[in-house]
């Protein structure tokens, strides 16, 4: 079975400002929970069958707001 190697880029301040919801994503909390959603819905794609973990979050207008 191959490995992948799938990173998640949100942009929060573009076309990716709101969640799955249609809620704007105003702080690193909601970015997380976001970024967290996708990659969930990666690994339910992928039949479970694959290892999604979230690297960093960084927040582009701040750069020294990471997580």
């Amino acid at each position: 079975m191959a490995n992948y190697d799938i990173r998640i880029k949100v942009d929060a301040g573009g076309v990716y400002s709101t969640d799955s919801n249609g809620y704007p994503l105003e702080n690193i909390e909601q970015a997380t929970k976001f970024a967290e959603e996708l990659a969930d819905e990666i690994y339910a794609q992928l039949n479970g069958k694959a290892t999604v973990e979230i690297e960093s979050i960084k927040n582009i207008d701040t750069p020294d707001c990471e997580k």
